[in-house]
């Protein structure tokens, strides 16, 4: 007869190999990316880019931060291949006073501003493919 902590242990670990079954542990398949983004020549200070799957590629949305012109996405949100849309935000603050839509509160810093064109991010244009050893990919854009 099994005592109670044995038995608690068995079925912790049937829930764990269970759960592992259903939602996959192996993340070798997720590619990390990098690379530069830059518009009208300029390095993108602050924005963000981001991956969604097209057609028949598997696997989630990723993205990552854009600082002073380069971006890096980290192995553990990393890309299958395949093919992806590819949506660039950059922003820039207004500066002056701006009222928090919620609280009304006063802030320093102003509204945050769009600087691309729709066709790199609302409408994006942009296409990538993920193949075998590619891992840098670079974003020149024009206004």
């Amino acid at each position: 007869m099994m005592k109670r902590s044995e038995s608690s242990r068995v079925s912790l670990a049937v829930l764990f190999g269970l759960c592992l079954a259903l939602v996959g542990c192996d993340r070798s398949d997720r590619l990390p990316l990098n690379g530069e983004v830059s518009f009208d020549g300029a390095p993108v200070k602050h924005g963000y880019v981001q991956f969604t799957p097209m057609a028949a590629t598997k696997g989630p949305t990723s993205g990552a931060d854009i600082k002073d012109g380069a971006y890096q996405v980290a192995p553990i949100r990393g890309l299958m291949q395949g093919a992806y849309r590819v949506e660039i935000q950059a922003w820039e603050r207004t500066g002056g006073v701006s009222l928090d839509p919620v609280t009304g509160e006063k802030f320093q810093g102003g509204a945050l501003v769009q600087l691309l064109p729709d066709k790199y991010n609302k409408q994006s244009e942009l296409t990538l493919e993920i193949e075998p050893g590619t891992r840098t990919f670079d974003f020149h854009l024009k206004p």
